[in-house]
C-alpha cells in the first residue's frame, strides 16, 4: 500500500498489482504526479495489473488526484467516502467498481469492453470536457443491471453527475470478467467439471506433463466449451485444474 497522506508525490512510473493507493488524511489533497521523463520508463503511466487495484480515500473530506496517463488491463476499485479524480487522458482496459464516495474521470477514454458498476451511495463524476458519451459493455447501478442504452445525469442523478454520459452497447460473445467456480463431478471412472458462467475462459490442468517446469497446459478447445469429461488416470497424483482469464 503506498498512502501519500495528504501529501503529493511525483514520479517517472509506478505500477499497482493488487496493490492499494490512498491519501489517508482527513481534510487534505493529494496529488499524485506521473511526469514524462527520459529516463528508464519509457511508458511514463501508473500501470494497473490484475483485477483488485483499490484507490482509497477514506475521509468525506480529503480528495487524491491521479495527474497522468493510467494504462494497463487491471481492475479499477474506487473505495472510501472521499474524492478521486483521474484528471488525465486514460489507457486502462479493466472494469470499474465505484464501491463509495465519488470518481471524477476527465476524459471519455474508457473501452468498449469494460464493465462498470456504481454501489449505493457512490457517485461517477463524468466530467467530460464537451459533453462527450463514452461507450462501455455493461453498466451496473445500485445492483440494477442496465440495457443497451445512454446513461447520464439525466437518467440517474443520483449515481452520475457532469456533463458526459455511458452507452451501453451489446458485444458479441462477451465475456464475463469475474471469477467463476468450477463445477466438479465424477461417476464411473470419469471426472466432469463445468463452468457455465464463464465461456470463454480458458480451461487449463497440469496433468500433461508434472514435471515440467511451465506445468499449466491449456485444455484443447476450452474457450469455446463450458464442461469437459475427462478419464480419470489413476497412475496420476496431485492433479490439478483451474480457469484463466482470457485478458
Amino acid at each position: 500500500m503506498l498512502d501519500l497522506n495528504g501529501l503529493s508525490q511525483t514520479l517517472d512510473m509506478l505500477s499497482v498489482t493488487n496493490g492499494v493507493l490512498r491519501n489517508g488524511a482527513s481534510s487534505s489533497q493529494s496529488i499524485l504526479t506521473i511526469a514524462g521523463t527520459a529516463g528508464a520508463h519509457p511508458t511514463n503511466s501508473l500501470i494497473l495489473n490484475d483485477v483488485n487495484n483499490v484507490f482509497d480515500v477514506p475521509a468525506v473530506d480529503a480528495e487524491l488526484d491521479i495527474s497522468g496517463i493510467v494504462n494497463g488491463a487491471g481492475s479499477f476499485i474506487k473505495t472510501g467516502l472521499g474524492t478521486l479524480s483521474l484528471q488525465g487522458s486514460n489507457n486502462y482496459t479493466g472494469n470499474v467498481t465505484v464501491g463509495a464516495g465519488t470518481l471524477v474521470i476527465a476524459f471519455p477514454d474508457l473501452i468498449n469492453t469494460t464493465v462498470v458498476t456504481i454501489s449505493n451511495a457512490a457517485v461517477m463524476n463524468l466530467n467530460f470536457p464537451n459533453g462527450e458519451t463514452d461507450v462501455i459493455a455493461g453498466l451496473t447501478i445500485n445492483g440494477v443491471s442496465k440495457a443497451p442504452g445512454v446513461y447520464n445525469n439525466s437518467t440517474d442523478p443520483t449515481f452520475i453527475l457532469g456533463s458526459g454520459s455511458l452507452q451501453v452497447v451489446t458485444v458479441a460473445n462477451p465475456v464475463n470478467p469475474n471469477p467463476g467456480a468450477i463445477l466438479v463431478s465424477g461417476s464411473g471412472g470419469v471426472l466432469g467439471l463445468g463452468w457455465p458462467t464463464n465461456a470463454g475462459w480458458i480451461l487449463q490442468s497440469n496433468s500433461v506433463s508434472l514435471t515440467a517446469t511451465n506445468f499449466w497446459f491449456a485444455y484443447p478447445n476450452s474457450t469455446n466449451l463450458t464442461n469437459v469429461s475427462i478419464p480419470i488416470d489413476p497412475t496420476l497424483t496431485n492433479v490439478f485444474y483451474r480457469l484463466l482469464r482470457p485478458f
